[in-house]
This record gives C-alpha cells, sequence and structure tokens, in this order.
C-alpha cells in the first residue's frame, strides 16, 4: 500500500514538473523572427511556383479553356500552342 502512494507521489511530481516546463518553453522562441520570415518567403515562393506549374500542365492539354478565378474576376486561358494546333486542322 505505501508502495503505491509512493508511486503516485512520484508520479505526480513527474508529471506537475513537466506540466511547468512544458509551459514555460514555446517551440517557437527557439526560431528567430527573421528565420521565421524567410521560412515565410521560402513558402510563398513555393506556393507561387507549384500554382504557376499546375496552370501549365492544364493549359498545355489544349482539351478547353481553363477558366482563372481572380478577386471575382474569370478568364479563360488557352495556350496559344493549342490555337495554332487548332488553326492547322481547320487549314486541313
Amino acid at each position: 500500500m505505501e508502495n503505491k502512494k509512493a508511486l503516485i507521489a512520484i508520479v505526480t511530481v513527474v508529471l506537475l514538473a513537466g506540466m511547468i516546463i512544458g509551459s514555460n518553453l514555446k517551440p517557437f522562441d527557439l526560431i528567430t523572427e527573421e528565420k521565421m520570415q524567410e521560412i515565410k518567403y521560402n513558402a510563398s515562393i513555393l506556393g507561387y511556383n507549384t500554382a504557376l506549374n499546375q496552370i501549365y500542365i492544364e493549359a498545355i492539354k489544349c482539351q478547353q479553356a481553363l477558366p482563372i478565378q481572380f478577386n471575382n474576376q474569370t478568364i479563360n486561358l488557352v495556350a496559344v500552342e493549342c490555337l495554332n494546333q487548332l488553326n492547322n486542322q481547320e487549314v486541313k
């Protein structure tokens, strides 16, 4: 019985110590503001490049005009190569 009480006391102390230490440590404190700005910049560049790559992949399929929406406006994107292919097919 005393062993159980001692075990409970030790576990309680360890948990409390962990909570106190854990609440004082913040993972983002280790990252400087400059490093965080660099991470955000690199993420935005990656997102931009990924978006452009996906638009390019869809546009060169020449299946249909690709609708692009931005600020409540929609434009239909068609690759020039697709128009040239269509023009060449009509000429033949």
